[in-house]
């Protein structure tokens, strides 16, 4: 077995793993009901505030899954390429490359 084709194949699977953990990360921190940005959102609201939008995701967990379809669909229309060029980044600097590198693992 070739090592350095090992090793290879190694980098570009931990490429994916980066990227793709990032994206999951970044997608939980929406404050949408049942995702952890929402109970985030709420801890570092004023108390006042903090009460008003508990009564808001209360209202909201009804429809919930029409939001959270809603604003998946504006993500990828709208967001897709600035949240790309960002994950990108992010990734590139936990793996030690630059962008154009990490990006070249990825195709």
């Amino acid at each position: 077995m070739d090592l350095l084709a090992l090793s290879t194949a190694f980098v570009e699977l931990s490429a994916y793993i980066i990227f793709i953990n990032i994206l999951l990360a970044l997608f939980n921190m929406l404050p949408i009901p049942p995702l952890d940005g929402s109970k985030i959102l709420s801890a570092l609201l004023p108390w006042h505030a903090q009460q008003q939008y508990n009564r808001l995701m209360q209202m909201v967990q009804g429809y919930g899954i029409f939001v959270f379809f809603l604003i998946i669909f504006i993500v990828v229309q709208v967001l897709w390429a600035p949240l790309f060029s960002a994950v990108l980044s992010l990734a590139s600097t936990f793996a030690g490359l630059s962008p154009i590198e990490f990006y070249s693992l990825l195709r």
